[in-house]
């Protein structure tokens, strides 16, 4: 019977971790699907993809159409972001321009997509442009929500399974602080990324890298700190107050 609940106890503490991981994935997901955060990294990447010569040619294009209608500002239709965009001509310089494509025109063409409407799991598997959406960042929501549900689930089911206050800190806390285990690595992790990275994108790719896993190394970091609290906790009442307990049972002998 004991080696049948250790057993249980084990396949349980398993699913235990797994589902940390799996909040975690989702977590990651669920951060970097929102708008806010989203969409600097879009915007990042595309105008990375434009050369100093396409940015020229553009400001070239806003001077022209400046000094053809004479005002201080003046309005231009956008086909790509379909839009039409108001110029500033007092102010017509290759970084107005690249920050005008930036803004106005990979933000508006962002906007579009992200309220783009993707109903359910099977919307994403079809087109995984839907996950940069609204509707994506509802759905990986979701998901996580459940996966919090089964890690309270697992946590409870340890608890009932495991004798002692002691033990069940010890239960919930040492998968808590595996879980949480690669934040010791993440300088390691970081350093075989951006080694990696291709040389003609090293410059974005380690923008890109940076953010990504500054909030990677956050998650662990709060995973190893609530682990060891725990582990601790157990620590202290196993030496105090069941140790005293204890005690007192051989001393009533």
């Amino acid at each position: 019977m004991g080696f049948f609940i250790g057993l249980v106890r084990w396949i349980v503490k398993t699913l235990f971790v797994l589902a940390i991981a799996v909040f975690l994935l989702l977590s990651i997901g669920a951060h970097f699907s929102e708008k806010e955060n989203l969409k600097p990294l879009i915007q990042e990447v595309a105008i990375s993809q434009v050369g100093e010569q396409q940015i020229s040619e553009l400001k070239d294009s806003l001077n022209s159409a400046c000094i053809q209608q004479g005002e201080d500002y003046i309005e231009q239709y956008n086909e790509q972001a379909n839009k039409t965009l108001r110029i500033d001509c007092k102010n017509i310089t290759n970084e107005y321009a690249k920050e005008l494509f930036k803004e106005q025109v990979v933000g508006t063409m962002f906007e579009n997509l992200y309220l783009q409407k993707c109903e359910g799991v099977q919307c994403i598997m079809t087109n995984p442009m839907a996950v940069a959406s609204e509707s994506g960042n509802k759905i990986i929501n979701t998901f996580r929500t459940i996966s919090i549900v089964a890690i309270l689930i697992f946590a409870l089911l340890l608890v009932l399974m495991t004798p002692k206050i002691s033990g069940k800190l010890f239960a919930i806390g040492s998968p808590v602080l595996v879980t949480g285990i690669p934040y010791l690595f993440m300088d390691f992790i970081k350093t075989n990324i951006m080694a990696n990275i291709p040389a003609e994108a090293s410059a974005l790719g380690a923008v890109i890298a940076d953010k990504i896993l500054a909030y990677v190394s956050s998650q662990f970091l709060i995973m190893l700190i609530i682990g060891a609290v725990l582990i601790v906790a157990g620590f202290i009442v196993k030496f105090t107050l069941e140790k005293g307990k204890k005690e007192e049972k051989i001393k009533k002998k």
